[in-house]
């Protein structure tokens, strides 16, 4: 009994890193600012709230002016901003703020994003006490000794 499996070469690059988002996959925008409650603002006036990410926590740089691939839903939240990831020169940039320390990762229903990759950079930027980590209010406590 002979076994033969038929691999397309998508089929394969998909195996090779699941998290792999191919850059066709999504709109090229540019990025105008931000808006007090975190989101990132579009050129053509969309909303963007960076899935994965606490807003409240968030401590977004100056992005003016930048290009950026957005991938995530065409239809926006009840707030009127769209939920999906933007990559920067193919970088995912919530992972990139969390590697920096400068989100902090809050993983929802309904979002399909790596969160190993997110959980990571964040752990790494935590134990390393970098941005937001080495704030007082961020801290990780000793839960034997209560303050």
């Amino acid at each position: 009994m002979a076994v033969v499996a038929i691999f397309s070469s998508n089929v394969h690059k998909a195996f090779a890193d699941p998290c792999a988002i191919p850059a066709e996959a999504g709109e090229n925008v540019t990025i105008a600012g931000k808006d007090e409650q975190g989101h990132l603002l579009l050129a053509d006036g969309r909303r963007i709230r960076l899935a994965g990410v606490d807003l409240s926590s968030l401590r977004l740089p100056d992005l003016a002016d930048t290009t950026a691939t957005l991938v995530g839903p065409a239809t926006p939240d009840r707030h009127g901003a769209l939920r999906g990831a933007l990559y920067l020169e193919g970088r995912d940039l919530a992972a990139d703020l969390a590697a920096r320390g400068l989100a902090r990762i809050r993983p929802s229903v309904g979002e399909d994003l790596c969160y190993t990759e997110l959980m990571t950079a964040e752990d790494n930027a935590r134990r390393a006490r970098l941005g937001l980590w080495a704030e007082p209010g961020y801290a990780v406590a000793d839960a034997a000794t209560p303050q």
